[in-house]
């Protein structure tokens, strides 16, 4: 009798597999706790939204008032061609090229652009413009046939034609000369295809 129970205590003791074993009850690990992630933020500030001139007397003032340089400048007269009214930005622009420029690269580059950005929105106004701008040598040679691409689109008239033949035979830039050149070919065969349509139209 003595020997059963040593056996019960003993199998109750650490025999597995057997009920009411005195085993260790194991604790349920939990997860570890992870912090949330925080969104990462931006090395650079985000840009604010430049403010629209309300007028042309307001678009000069800040222009010149820009401390950015001639590049933020351009930047401010692309806003302000961007929302205003063709005939209103055609008004504005004029009226920039007017104004007296200072000594300075700043006021040339200013110029330039503001002469480019005429002829973009197709001003009658604007032949004379470019063809000055196309002359200037003081100019970079880059906005100079910028002008002389905007003519060719244009169209070339009587009187700007000389200029740009000129420009073709004489310019000290061989790109300029090039661009010059190419100027003339379109007008010539624009002026041959408008001819030849002419006498193709059946008298009335």
């Amino acid at each position: 009798m003595s020997s059963i129970n040593d056996e019960t205590r003993l199998g109750n003791a650490g025999a597995p597999g057997r009920i009411g074993t005195n085993r260790p009850s194991r604790k349920r690990l939990k997860p570890p706790e992870v912090a949330p992630t925080q969104p990462k933020r931006s090395a650079t500030p985000a840009t604010p939204r430049r403010v629209v001139p309300a007028s042309s007397e307001d678009l000069r003032s800040r222009l010149y008032g820009e401390p950015g340089g001639a590049t933020a400048q351009l930047r401010l007269l692309d806003v302000f061609v961007a929302h205003a009214s063709p005939d209103r930005a055609q008004d504005a622009l004029e009226g920039l090229i007017e104004q007296p420029l200072d000594g300075d690269d700043r006021g040339r580059v200013l110029r330039d652009g503001t002469i480019l950005r005429l002829g973009a929105l197709g001003s009658p106004g604007a032949d004379a413009f470019l063809l000055a701008l196309a002359a200037t040598t003081e100019s970079p040679a880059t906005d100079r046939i910028a002008a002389l691409q905007s003519l060719a689109s244009r169209g070339v008239g009587e009187d700007a034609e000389p200029v740009v033949r000129a420009i073709a035979l004489r310019d000290e830039e061989p790109v300029v000369r090039r661009a010059a050149e190419r100027v003339l070919e379109v007008s010539t065969r624009l002026a041959v295809a408008s001819r030849d349509g002419a006498r193709a139209r059946p008298p009335r």
